[in-house]
């Protein structure tokens, strides 16, 4: 096991780590959003997610790559800023919410397409490029209810 991370492997586990602190953000928001529909379509997008992820993480482990594990406090922390955000701001709490997930969602994307960019095996382009659609349909769908 080399102790130096080549481009692929830094990459990958940049997104995994940001996509797992995403999905923290998503479980924890989910649980506190009073507008039922946009509770559904976070579950959904969250769950979706963390498959893909998932999925990417068994591949590379296929491969001998161990993937760089999230800090599942940095979600907590992100989501309960939101939290108070909400509360504290002026407007609607699903507003605050809306805009947290957006960021979320923001960086995952940003971590997907630098990894795009790199030459792939087909197989693991396959299920970042569904991670990539299934982010932007999310961001997408939130940016309706801003």
């Amino acid at each position: 096991m080399s102790l130096v991370k080549d481009d692929e492997t830094a990459c990958l586990d940049d997104l995994h780590r940001e996509g797992m602190e995403a999905i923290g953000v998503f479980d924890d928001l989910g649980q506190r959003i009073d507008d039922a529909d946009l509770e559904t379509l976070v579950v959904a997008h969250a769950a979706t997610q963390r498959q893909l992820l998932e999925r990417v993480a068994d591949l590379r482990r296929a491969r001998g790559e161990m993937p760089h594990a999230a800090d599942p406090e940095r979600s907590r922390l992100e989501a309960a800023g939101a939290v108070v955000r909400a509360v504290l701001l002026p407007g609607q709490t699903a507003t605050h919410y809306v805009e947290t997930l957006l960021e979320a969602v923001r960086k995952v994307e940003l971590h997907v397409d630098a990894a795009l960019a790199l030459e792939l095996d087909p197989e693991l382009r396959s299920v970042l490029e569904a991670l990539r659609a299934d982010a932007a349909a999310f961001g997408e769908a939130l940016g309706t209810r801003l």
